[in-house]
């Protein structure tokens, strides 16, 4: 996979136990290994506050009450979320990056061996303004 793959990512094997909309199936997903922390720092964010910010978060969210009903699940409070937290926007943007650099690579590997890279947006066929969510950016 060229991508991030998502907690929750749509394959019959998974099985939750709690609810698990769109904001929090992408916290869950985020990395915080010493690479994309590395990496984070270089770009100038504060990786340790957005993980600590994100802990917190799916803290409150696995607390509380939710009502019976199932609100559709789209990413438009997730997508408000990145207003509020600038570091989960750049950490996001930084993930597109880091894809964007991985298929930069891998096209180059491989066009020296005379092949071309043909290569999908995201991983499980989300709409291509979603693709965001796996470090897919369609621009690139």
């Amino acid at each position: 996979s060229l991508s991030y793959l998502l907690v929750g990512h749509g394959h019959p094997h998974e099985l939750w136990g709690a609810r698990l909309d769109a904001t929090t199936r992408y916290l869950l997903s985020l990395c915080f290994c010493t690479s994309c922390i590395s990496r984070a720092h270089a770009a100038g964010i504060d990786a340790e506050r957005l993980r600590a910010q994100v802990t917190t978060e799916l803290h409150r969210t696995w607390n509380v009450e939710h009502p019976a009903g199932r609100d559709d699940d789209t990413v438009a409070a997730l997508a408000s979320l990145h207003m509020v937290w600038p570091e989960l926007a750049a950490y996001t943007r930084m993930r597109m990056d880091t894809v964007t650099d991985l298929v930069i690579d891998a096209a180059a590997a491989v066009r020296r061996h005379g092949v071309q890279l043909d290569i999908s947006a995201a991983v499980w066929g989300r709409p291509a303004p979603t693709n965001w969510l796996e470090g897919v950016d369609i621009a690139a």
